[in-house]
């Protein structure tokens, strides 16, 4: 559900940021437009015609405007013309035929707000009368407007309120779309977690999402269908592991039992005695794999319940390497135990039994591996890693195979060659307390990690 929250907020926080936005630029749009036209209509009102105004003096007989000034009222305007006191024209310039006479203070008062002739104009006091200038008709609109005092006073309150409410009205647009979005997907994420945990689920297929949530009903048979099919296969695997364990045990025994009787009979030849012997380490070989076997199964589907203790690690090291030694006599093995001084009271919470296994298997790996390479060196070092240790055991073997190195971090590890039922045993014993198996190779020989979590 986390995540769903956060794809609600983060499409909240984008709805509300472009409302925000359009907000914004509407009002800077706005503001613009104004300035721009405002200022156009305030320039020419009291600064460009009141010095275009007042650059045009008398000369002689007439009057004279200056051609920079000239120049900007053949740019702005469509003609222009100077009134006297009396309403008289005493100068103008493009001055259309039809507005050429005598003007009373009436008519000045009402074309000074308005048009003359459809013509807009604007006015300014001249020193000798009043400078009228006309622009195209058309071109501007003129209206009467009349606001109270109070009105313009809260003017600024009134513009600051709008904007608080369009500021409201985005946001809440923005949580009620970001609301109906976790409406809409609330019940996808709760079935995908159903899923998650192997439950079936069975969506409602109505409304935008009902593609969706029809394909993960879908997903949701199938992977029911299909872990039915595995769970019966698995039991059926077990069930057969189980069942050969059992069987196979009491005509294995026999078949020890009289291969140490043959091997011991006074009656047989030393050709006899060495098949009967050969017999018996076989049949032991058997038994060891069917009980690896068996382990292996109990402790994938955690069917091998722990013996935890309080057990020192150093100490455990040392006795398996002793064990290996006293057994070691027909052939040359070094076993060299490495604790250092930080590691010498390190404890963990284990089965003693297990991790026993697990360092034992590693070990008879290098010695069933090394071959004929003369004498096998295996060095077991332990170290302190604050969460968890690690036991390291290195050989001079010939190594693992790369395909061992590449599915080694696989859920079950390939058991089809000499490597694999073993050191799935130790990949599994470490799991079952919080660490890892990790296997490399070195210049010469391989290298095994048994993380342990303390």
């Amino acid at each position: 559900m986390k995540s769903l929250i956060k794809i609600q907020m983060r499409y909240g926080v984008m709805a509300a940021g472009i409302a925000l936005l359009l907000v914004l630029l509407n009002i800077t749009f706005f503001l613009g437009y104004m300035l721009r036209y405002g200022e156009r209509g305030i320039t020419h009102s009291y600064y460009k015609m009141g010095e275009i105004t007042d650059s045009l003096a008398k000369k002689g007989n007439g009057y004279y405007m200056p051609e920079e000034s000239m120049a900007t009222v053949e740019k702005e305007f469509v003609w222009a013309m100077l009134l006297d006191e009396a309403g008289n024209i005493v100068w103008s310039w493009e001055l259309p035929e039809e507005l050429r006479k005598k003007y009373s203070i009436q008519d000045v008062a009402v074309f000074s707000k308005w048009y003359l002739k459809d013509y807009p104009v604007k006015t300014y006091v001249h020193p000798d009368g009043i400078a009228v200038y006309g622009e195209a008709k058309g071109s501007t609109w003129k209206t009467r407007l009349e606001l109270p005092e109070r009105v313009i006073a809260y003017f600024p309150q009134g513009v600051l309120g709008l904007f608080l409410a369009n500021i409201i009205l985005a946001l809440g647009l923005a949580v009620l779309l970001g609301y109906r979005l976790f409406r809409s997907l609330r019940p996808l994420a709760e079935g995908i977690e159903r899923m998650e945990e192997k439950e079936p689920t069975n969506l409602e297929e109505t409304g935008p999402l009902e593609e969706l949530a029809a394909r993960i009903n879908r997903t949701s048979r199938e992977l029911a269908r299909q872990h039915a099919v595995l769970e019966k296969k698995d039991t059926a695997r077990t069930t057969w592991i189980a069942g050969v364990s059992h069987d196979i045990r009491t005509p294995l025994s026999l078949v020890l039992g009289y291969a140490s009787q043959l091997e011991e009979s006074p009656h047989l030849t030393e050709e006899e005695h060495r098949q009967a012997g050969v017999i018996r380490a076989q049949s032991l070989k058997i038994r060891q794999l069917v009980n690896d076997l068996n382990l292996a199964s109990k402790l994938e589907y955690e069917m091998q319940p722990l013996s935890v203790e309080n057990i020192r690690m150093a100490e455990l090291l040392r006795k398996i390497a002793a064990d290996f030694m006293n057994q070691s006599k027909d052939r040359e093995l070094e076993i060299l135990v490495e604790i250092p001084e930080e590691a010498q009271n390190l404890k963990v919470q284990g089965d003693r039994k297990l991790l026993e296994r697990a360092v034992g298997n590693v070990i008879q790996n290098s010695i069933r591996h090394n071959g004929k390479n003369g004498v096998c060196r295996v060095e077991v070092q332990l170290k302190d890693m604050e969460q968890q240790c690690q036991i390291v055991i290195t050989d001079n073997g010939p190594g693992f195979p790369e395909e061992i190195l590449r599915r080694q971090g696989d859920q079950q590890m390939e058991v089809g060659n000499s490597h694999g039922l073993g050191l799935k045993i130790v990949q599994q014993i470490a799991r079952a307390h919080g660490g890892e198996m990790v296997l490399a190779n070195r210049d010469q020989g391989g290298r095994v990690t048994i993380e342990i979590s303390r």
